[in-house]
């Protein structure tokens, strides 16, 4: 029996090649010698990079960047895909940069966390970094960020100029683009316009509105109720100089909302293609290869919920999966079901288990997650769950 096992990682809790190793013990108690094919997977947040970089047998660059606050340089990972990945992506020489990486959540302590006063000029310089190093196609990984900037501080480490009603530089964070009344793009590096950039989102929310990066996401940065209102205010006016100074309408942009309005401001700056990072990750490792004469494939993320069907991998997986063979069955581990999980059926998931017994806690579950996902694939197994 052959298993394809490709979960996304356990936010807060296991990496996807934890989950995986964690299934095929699972598995392996009750069918000791299924042939089983790990394929760990990420939608453009946290994780992609790596994964990405592991299963095409690419190459890891490090370099020193400016962190999210801007005072402190960070140590930041970007890459070179390898040959073993789809032939549109290999025949190309494609660098990987992962926006958490230099403007990540992570890079900052609770206390340090404010969208107000971060901006993503990290990434920028490794964008600078990648040009240098002969890019001619960039994938940004938008995901994890600690920013809601609209990639006002990538672009300004690239030679775009955001000035004031003075002329003067403004130096752009999420709390000063209401200061910004003039776009000048003539300086933008001129490599930039000669390559390929391709933002991979992780959500498709707007720029603004009740669904855009403020509303939706900058609670979750750091950012308290008035901050999320002048967050929302400066994201819009941002978005009417970039129509007005570039002649890009950005603040509908289905994914314009990712990474604190990065989808949009990459769209506006570099005229990046805004795509799922899901569905790219899924296209770069060449899913069909990986798929034949498969039985079973087992996804999986923290939570399973509507959400679930909004760009997040899960979702994505089971779409290509029925895409190339619709008898194959898919199902969906999670550490917890949540509303409308039911409705994850439409993307071609054919069930959900949740991995935690009833009444047992959150930390809990996330202490001993291993061990549950192990016990439950275990349980699916044993009672010839989808067995061909």
């Amino acid at each position: 029996m052959k298993i394809v096992i490709a979960p996304n990682a356990f936010k807060e809790c296991l990496t996807a090649e934890e989950v995986v190793r964690a299934v095929a013990h699972g598995i392996r108690q009750i069918i000791p010698h299924a042939q089983i094919v790990s394929v760990p997977i990420a939608d453009g947040g946290d994780g992609t990079l790596p994964l990405l970089l592991q299963s095409t047998r690419g190459r890891i660059f490090r370099k020193k960047v400016s962190g999210p606050r801007g005072r402190k340089k960070v140590s930041a990972r970007w890459g070179l895909l390898g040959q073993n990945c789809a032939v549109r992506f290999s025949a190309r020489r494609t660098v990987i940069i992962e926006m958490a990486e230099a403007a990540g959540l992570k890079l900052l302590p609770p206390t340090q966390r404010d969208p107000l006063r971060t901006r993503t000029t990290g990434v920028g310089e490794l964008i600078k970094a990648a040009l240098d190093k002969k890019a001619r196609q960039i994938i940004i990984g938008l995901g994890g960020s600690a920013t809601v900037d609209g990639a006002t501080g990538l672009a300004q480490a690239l030679g775009i100029k955001f000035l004031d009603a003075r002329g003067k530089p403004v130096k752009p964070t999420g709390g000063s683009l209401n200061k910004i009344k003039h776009i000048d793009a003539s300086g933008l590096d001129r490599r930039c316009r000669k390559i390929k950039i391709i933002a991979a989102c992780d959500v498709t929310n707007p720029l603004i509105g009740p669904r855009g990066a403020a509303r939706t996401f900058a609670s979750q940065k750091g950012a308290d109720a008035q901050a999320v209102k002048i967050l929302e205010r400066n994201l819009a006016h941002l978005g009417r100089i970039i129509k007005k100074d570039l002649g890009v309408g950005v603040a509908y942009l289905k994914g314009g909302g990712a990474a604190g309005g990065c989808g949009a401001g990459l769209a506006a700056f570099l005229k990046a293609r805004l795509v799922s990072g899901a569905d790219l990750f899924l296209e770069i490792i060449d899913l069909p290869k990986k798929l034949e004469n498969t039985d079973l494939v087992i996804t999986g993320e923290g939570t399973l919920d509507q959400t679930t069907l909004a760009g997040k991998a899960p979702a994505s997986l089971a779409r290509a999966v029925k895409k190339y063979n619709k008898k194959i069955p898919v199902i969906a581990l999670g550490g917890k079901l949540g509303p409308g999980y039911r409705r994850l059926s439409s993307a071609g998931i054919d069930a959900c288990f949740s991995i935690s017994p009833k009444g047992m806690s959150r930390q809990q579950s996330i202490k001993n997650a291993g061990k549950l996902i192990e016990n439950r694939v275990s349980v699916i197994i044993k009672n010839g769950f989808f067995k061909k």
